[in-house]
């Protein structure tokens, strides 16, 4: 999953590092077609033992990469850092508070 980090905290508990991170992504399609407008923005929680974000600033790109964990529920296992933006509409979106580019066309 391909997003743009708008903010990240990290925090440690008994000698582990923990990590807050908060995205913007597109919504799908059907979400769009379904009225949905701007951005989706997810917080995903990882420990460093996990997938370690040190040195992941807000504004990066990156490509999330999910494998079946536990109850084959989608689990966090890498990322790679994404030398450009990914998706012009999101920036367009995060760089006008607006939301203009984003209004339905009717």
């Amino acid at each position: 999953m391909k997003v743009k980090v708008l903010g990240i905290s990290s925090y440690e508990k008994e000698g582990q590092k923990y990590f807050n991170v908060y995205v913007a992504t597109p919504f799908s399609d059907r979400m769009l077609e379904a009225g949905a407008q701007g951005v989706q923005v997810k917080a995903i929680w990882s420990s460093a033992n996990q997938v370690d974000f040190s040195g992941v600033n807000p504004g990066d790109y990156l490509d999330l990469v999910y494998e079946p964990g536990f109850q084959d529920k989608a689990t966090l296992v890498s990322f790679s850092p994404l030398t450009t933006p990914f998706n012009q509409r999101i920036e367009g979106i995060l760089s006008d508070n607006s939301n203009a580019a984003d209004k339905p066309k009717k």
